[in-house]
């Protein structure tokens, strides 16, 4: 049976009413990967368990950034106008979703969600830190820098160690590491690309944009992961808490690597 993977959407106004939806990226490298995609639209918290326990994986995809006061922190005058419905939405659904140990995927903002969840912080604005150029729109399909994956690591076995090619559309970045997470990826400036759960390895996160790059099969290779973990029920040996799921920045975790 096809597991169901639940891709977290957006809200949207055209025309003056009201859209839920994702870009069709996401639900294609899904499908491409044998899972059948479920778009979730942005609903109350209150909803997110019911909505978690009808599926078998999560994919939080990309977007705009998360309000820096879930990680105690104000806003940078670069920051973006902020999604308050989407962020508290996406919250509770990661938070159901990593209770249940479903496998979850999460994309550029994912990534940074489930890293202020876990209780860590963002670096605000990485032009303020960084001369790589983070942010390259017009490349969204292809390679704009390389990032380094750590050796012996769950997201090594998906997609190769060593320097990898990624596309880059983020000014934002994890700043200080949540509790249970381990950065796995940097790029050459220092900045986490990517982290996974400490145990068991059920979670990744990534910087870059993997559906679109999906033409090249490394990148696909992401959401056969996720798929693949979607149809396989944990061992109640591997039944064991693997994130600290309190947002705030008093999480006790360590910090990242240093930006250059």
């Amino acid at each position: 049976m096809q597991p169901l993977i639940g891709v977290s959407g957006r809200s949207a106004t055209e025309e003056g009413r009201r859209l839920d939806g994702i870009e069709s990226g996401y639900v294609r490298a899904v499908a491409s990967a044998g899972g059948l995609p479920v778009v979730l639209p942005v609903l109350r918290p209150e909803m997110a368990g019911a909505m978690i326990r009808k599926v078998d994986g999560l994919l939080l995809a990309g977007g705009r950034d998360i309000e820096a006061r879930h990680y105690g922190e104000a806003p940078a005058e670069e920051a973006e106008t902020p999604e308050p419905e989407r962020d508290a939405w996406e919250m509770a659904v990661l938070t159901e979703a990593l209770e249940a140990q479903l496998p979850v995927l999460a994309v550029c903002r994912g990534l940074q969600l489930l890293n202020v969840v876990a209780g860590g912080t963002l670096i605000q604005h990485l032009p303020s830190v960084s001369r790589l150029a983070h942010r390259q729109a017009d490349r969204h399909a292809e390679f704009a820098h390389f990032v380094t994956v750590k050796r012996d690591s769950t997201l090594a076995s998906v997609v190769g160690e060593g320097e990898v090619g990624v596309n880059s559309l983020h000014h934002q970045a994890i700043d200080r590491l949540g509790s249970g997470l381990t950065a796995v990826a940097w790029s050459d400036d220092g900045v986490v690309e990517a982290v996974e759960s400490v145990y068991p390895a059920r979670v990744i996160g990534v910087q870059w944009h993997p559906e679109l790059l999906v033409e090249g099969g490394r990148h696909a290779r992401l959401f056969t992961w996720l798929t693949a973990g979607a149809s396989r029920q944990l061992s109640f040996s591997d039944r064991r808490p693997q994130l600290s799921a309190s947002v705030g920045p008093e999480s006790g975790a360590s910090p990242s690597s240093a930006v250059a």
